[in-house]
């Protein structure tokens, strides 16, 4: 997993935004791995929930946001 997100980030130009499509193990993985955890599995992603990274190479990533769900119907409806 980290192998193949750092393969991404290397095909890709600085500027470009790429996104992936996974499943709920591989974000705790790249994260975990990211933020220096001990534990692999620290975060439960909701279905549909978006996950951002910004990485300005393969060895320099960051976080920019865990689990996003705002952009769901049945989110927006849960705030009004």
């Amino acid at each position: 997993m980290l192998d193949a997100f750092r393969q991404v980030v290397q095909a890709a130009n600085f500027d470009d935004h790429v996104e992936v499509f996974t499943r709920g193990v591989p974000i705790n993985i790249e994260l975990s791995h990211v933020l220096e955890l001990e534990r692999m599995i620290h975060f439960q992603p909701r279905c549909g929930s978006i996950t951002r990274l910004r990485a300005r190479d393969a060895d320099t990533v960051g976080v920019i946001s865990v689990n996003e769900s705002g952009h769901h119907a049945w989110s927006l409806e849960s705030e009004a």
